[in-house]
């Protein structure tokens, strides 16, 4: 009750400022209601009784329903999760020129490159290490017959 009293001065001014708007809105929707419910009851009628009658009907409705509502909830999911991996990647990928900027303008030119191609270097030692590495322990897996079958 004390959320009601402390928010009445702004509900009054929101009231107040938004009744240009809510009254022929409100006029709108009474007419409309007045207008369809004679032709809709019939048809709302028929619905419940036929609910009522098949109830595997009701437990299929409620299925939809819920198989509709969780997919738009996976969807969102979805797109938060799409949302959160491109600024992440955004993020490491203009932090890394912003961190290349300071290190070439520390460093100079020439000392950069040098520790770029160095770097570089040494991966691709590492990498074709590996490589060989695991193509040996595949060709002792498979028993020696020629290069490894894919078993998947």
């Amino acid at each position: 009750m004390d959320a009601l009293e402390d928010y009445h001065a702004v509900l009054s001014t929101l009231y107040s400022l938004l009744s240009p708007i809510l009254y022929p809105t409100l006029r709108f929707l009474n007419w409309a209601r007045t207008l369809l419910l004679p032709l809709l009851r019939p048809l709302l009628l028929q619905l419940s009784n036929a609910a009522h009658d098949s109830p595997a009907i009701v437990s299929l409705g409620v299925l939809l329903v819920t198989l509709y509502i969780s997919m738009r909830v996976m969807g969102f999911m979805q797109r938060m999760v799409a949302f959160g991996a491109r600024v992440m990647f955004g993020l490491v990928f203009y932090g890394a020129i912003v961190v290349g900027g300071m290190m070439v303008y520390q460093r100079g030119v020439e000392r950069s490159v040098g520790d770029v191609v160095g770097w570089v270097g040494e991966v691709q030692r590492v990498w074709v290490r590996e490589y060989g590495r695991w193509e040996e322990v595949q060709n002792q897996a498979s028993g020696g017959r020629g290069r490894g079958r894919g078993r998947w």
